[in-house]
Protein backbone atom coordinates (compact mmCIF):
# COMPACT_ATOMS: atom_id res chain seq x y z
CA UNK A 1 0.00 0.00 0.00
CA UNK A 2 2.76 2.82 0.59
CA UNK A 3 6.40 2.71 -0.95
CA UNK A 4 9.52 1.59 1.07
CA UNK A 5 12.21 4.12 1.76
CA UNK A 6 11.19 6.75 4.09
CA UNK A 7 11.86 8.08 7.44
CA UNK A 8 9.30 7.08 9.16
CA UNK A 9 5.35 5.74 8.70
CA UNK A 10 1.90 6.69 10.20
CA UNK A 11 -1.62 5.56 10.63
CA UNK A 12 -4.37 7.85 10.72
CA UNK A 13 -7.54 6.57 11.88
CA UNK A 14 -10.65 7.87 9.95
CA UNK A 15 -13.40 8.60 12.95
CA UNK A 16 -16.48 6.93 13.49
CA UNK A 17 -19.61 9.23 13.72
CA UNK A 18 -21.63 9.33 17.66
CA UNK A 19 -24.55 10.15 17.24
CA UNK A 20 -27.54 10.44 20.50
CA UNK A 21 -31.24 10.94 19.53
CA UNK A 22 -31.98 14.68 19.00
CA UNK A 23 -28.36 15.59 18.55
CA UNK A 24 -26.13 16.64 15.67
CA UNK A 25 -23.60 13.25 14.39
CA UNK A 26 -19.88 14.36 15.87
CA UNK A 27 -16.43 12.43 15.30
CA UNK A 28 -15.82 9.63 17.03
CA UNK A 29 -11.99 8.43 18.19
CA UNK A 30 -10.92 5.07 18.16
CA UNK A 31 -8.89 5.58 21.18
CA UNK A 32 -13.00 6.31 22.58
CA UNK A 33 -14.72 3.31 21.08
CA UNK A 34 -11.35 1.23 22.64
CA UNK A 35 -11.82 2.63 26.47
CA UNK A 36 -15.82 2.22 26.16
CA UNK A 37 -14.80 -1.68 24.97
CA UNK A 38 -12.36 -2.24 27.59
CA UNK A 39 -9.33 -3.22 24.70
CA UNK A 40 -5.67 -1.54 24.47
CA UNK A 41 -4.73 1.83 21.81
CA UNK A 42 -2.07 0.23 19.22
CA UNK A 43 -1.03 0.81 16.14
CA UNK A 44 -1.99 -2.55 14.70
CA UNK A 45 -5.81 -1.93 15.68
CA UNK A 46 -8.53 -3.05 13.91
CA UNK A 47 -11.66 -1.49 13.83
CA UNK A 48 -13.74 -4.42 14.06
CA UNK A 49 -11.99 -5.75 16.99
CA UNK A 50 -12.08 -2.28 19.02
CA UNK A 51 -15.91 -2.46 18.24
CA UNK A 52 -16.73 -6.01 19.02
CA UNK A 53 -18.10 -6.58 16.00
CA UNK A 54 -18.89 -9.93 14.50
CA UNK A 55 -19.49 -8.57 11.11
CA UNK A 56 -18.19 -5.84 9.74
CA UNK A 57 -21.70 -3.95 9.04
CA UNK A 58 -23.10 -5.15 12.48
CA UNK A 59 -24.97 -2.16 13.96
CA UNK A 60 -22.82 -0.19 16.94
CA UNK A 61 -24.67 2.09 19.73
CA UNK A 62 -22.76 5.02 18.75
CA UNK A 63 -23.72 5.86 15.59
CA UNK A 64 -21.95 4.91 12.73
CA UNK A 65 -18.35 3.54 11.37
CA UNK A 66 -15.95 5.24 9.85
CA UNK A 67 -15.50 5.70 6.22
CA UNK A 68 -13.09 4.21 4.22
CA UNK A 69 -12.01 7.73 2.74
CA UNK A 70 -10.10 10.34 4.88
CA UNK A 71 -12.85 12.57 5.64
CA UNK A 72 -12.52 16.14 4.35
CA UNK A 73 -12.11 17.59 7.48
CA UNK A 74 -9.08 15.77 8.39
CA UNK A 75 -7.98 15.79 4.62
CA UNK A 76 -7.60 19.48 5.02
CA UNK A 77 -5.70 19.17 8.41
CA UNK A 78 -3.29 16.64 6.71
CA UNK A 79 -2.85 18.71 3.88
CA UNK A 80 -1.65 21.86 6.57
CA UNK A 81 1.18 19.62 7.71
CA UNK A 82 2.19 17.82 4.36
CA UNK A 83 2.72 20.98 2.17
CA UNK A 84 5.47 22.10 4.77
CA UNK A 85 7.23 18.86 3.40
CA UNK A 86 7.57 19.09 0.00
CA UNK A 87 9.15 21.44 -2.48
CA UNK A 88 6.51 21.08 -4.62
CA UNK A 89 3.21 21.56 -3.34
CA UNK A 90 1.93 22.37 -6.94
CA UNK A 91 2.92 19.45 -8.20
CA UNK A 92 1.18 16.89 -7.04
CA UNK A 93 -0.56 12.88 -8.17
CA UNK A 94 -3.44 11.81 -7.14
CA UNK A 95 -5.04 8.17 -7.67
CA UNK A 96 -8.68 7.76 -7.61
CA UNK A 97 -9.83 3.65 -8.33
CA UNK A 98 -12.48 3.66 -11.14
CA UNK A 99 -14.32 0.76 -9.17
CA UNK A 100 -16.71 3.93 -7.55
CA UNK A 101 -19.82 3.40 -9.12
CA UNK A 102 -20.71 5.48 -11.52
CA UNK A 103 -17.88 8.44 -10.45
CA UNK A 104 -15.97 7.72 -13.83
CA UNK A 105 -18.44 6.72 -16.28
CA UNK A 106 -18.32 8.14 -19.63
CA UNK A 107 -15.30 10.55 -18.79
CA UNK A 108 -12.17 10.66 -21.31
CA UNK A 109 -9.80 8.62 -18.95
CA UNK A 110 -8.75 6.24 -20.83
CA UNK A 111 -4.97 7.68 -21.27
CA UNK A 112 -4.94 8.03 -17.67
CA UNK A 113 -5.79 5.09 -16.60
CA UNK A 114 -2.59 2.35 -14.79
CA UNK A 115 -3.02 -0.65 -12.85
CA UNK A 116 -0.82 -1.32 -9.35
CA UNK A 117 1.35 -3.90 -9.24
CA UNK A 118 -0.24 -5.39 -5.98
CA UNK A 119 -3.96 -4.80 -6.49
CA UNK A 120 -4.48 -7.25 -9.64
CA UNK A 121 -7.66 -6.39 -11.93
CA UNK A 122 -8.17 -2.69 -9.68
CA UNK A 123 -7.39 -0.20 -12.31
CA UNK A 124 -6.47 3.54 -10.96
CA UNK A 125 -7.23 6.91 -12.69
CA UNK A 126 -3.84 9.09 -12.22
CA UNK A 127 -5.01 13.12 -11.87
CA UNK A 128 -2.22 15.72 -11.49
CA UNK A 129 -2.14 19.97 -9.77
CA UNK A 130 -1.44 21.47 -7.01
CA UNK A 131 -1.62 19.56 -3.43
CA UNK A 132 -4.93 21.58 -2.39
CA UNK A 133 -6.87 19.85 -5.11
CA UNK A 134 -7.20 17.13 -2.98
CA UNK A 135 -10.28 18.69 -1.52
CA UNK A 136 -11.90 19.74 -5.01
CA UNK A 137 -12.57 15.38 -4.92
CA UNK A 138 -14.87 15.70 -2.10
CA UNK A 139 -17.22 18.48 -3.53
CA UNK A 140 -18.45 18.93 -7.64
CA UNK A 141 -17.14 18.08 -11.05
CA UNK A 142 -18.68 19.15 -14.10
CA UNK A 143 -21.97 19.69 -12.07
CA UNK A 144 -21.67 16.33 -10.59
CA UNK A 145 -21.03 15.62 -7.22
CA UNK A 146 -17.68 13.16 -6.80
CA UNK A 147 -17.69 12.84 -2.69
CA UNK A 148 -14.40 10.71 -3.29
CA UNK A 149 -11.00 11.44 -2.33
CA UNK A 150 -8.18 9.91 -4.15
CA UNK A 151 -6.65 6.75 -2.64
CA UNK A 152 -3.26 7.67 -3.21
CA UNK A 153 -1.05 11.04 -3.98
CA UNK A 154 2.36 12.27 -3.57
CA UNK A 155 3.94 15.19 -4.70
CA UNK A 156 6.48 15.34 -7.26
CA UNK A 157 9.54 15.92 -5.49
CA UNK A 158 8.71 12.34 -4.09
CA UNK A 159 9.19 13.71 -0.05
CA UNK A 160 5.77 11.84 1.33
CA UNK A 161 3.22 9.74 0.30
CA UNK A 162 -0.26 8.79 1.28
CA UNK A 163 -2.64 5.86 0.13
CA UNK A 164 -5.95 5.21 1.69
CA UNK A 165 -6.78 1.76 0.45
CA UNK A 166 -10.24 1.53 -1.14
CA UNK A 167 -10.73 -1.60 1.93
CA UNK A 168 -9.36 0.28 4.91
CA UNK A 169 -10.52 2.52 7.41
CA UNK A 170 -6.91 4.50 7.58
CA UNK A 171 -4.46 6.52 5.82
CA UNK A 172 -0.61 5.72 5.82
CA UNK A 173 1.61 8.39 5.18
CA UNK A 174 5.22 8.01 4.40
CA UNK A 175 7.94 10.95 4.72
CA UNK A 176 10.72 12.37 6.93
CA UNK A 177 11.12 11.48 10.66
CA UNK A 178 10.04 15.45 11.21
CA UNK A 179 7.22 15.28 8.82
CA UNK A 180 5.24 12.43 10.11
CA UNK A 181 6.30 14.12 14.16
CA UNK A 182 3.45 16.80 12.75
CA UNK A 183 1.30 14.45 11.47
CA UNK A 184 1.62 12.82 14.78
CA UNK A 185 1.17 16.09 16.66
CA UNK A 186 -1.47 17.77 14.60
CA UNK A 187 -4.74 17.18 17.42
CA UNK A 188 -7.34 17.64 14.03
CA UNK A 189 -5.88 14.06 13.27
CA UNK A 190 -5.58 10.67 15.65
CA UNK A 191 -2.67 8.87 14.46
CA UNK A 192 0.04 6.19 15.63
CA UNK A 193 3.82 5.76 14.39
CA UNK A 194 3.71 2.33 12.22
CA UNK A 195 6.63 0.26 10.96
CA UNK A 196 5.97 -1.35 7.39
CA UNK A 197 5.79 -4.63 8.62
CA UNK A 198 2.75 -3.54 10.55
Amino acid sequence: MIPKGFEAYARLFHPAERKAPGENREPLRWATIVEWNGKAVHRQMGYTDIANLIEPHDPVPWGSHPDRMLGKEESRSLNAVLTKYTTTPERCYFLLWRGYGGLLEGRRWKKGTIHLPDRKGQAYVLFSGPLESLLAFYGHVDGQHWGQAPNYWWPEDQSWFAASDIDSFDTLVGGSQSCIEAVLDNTDLEALTIGLTD
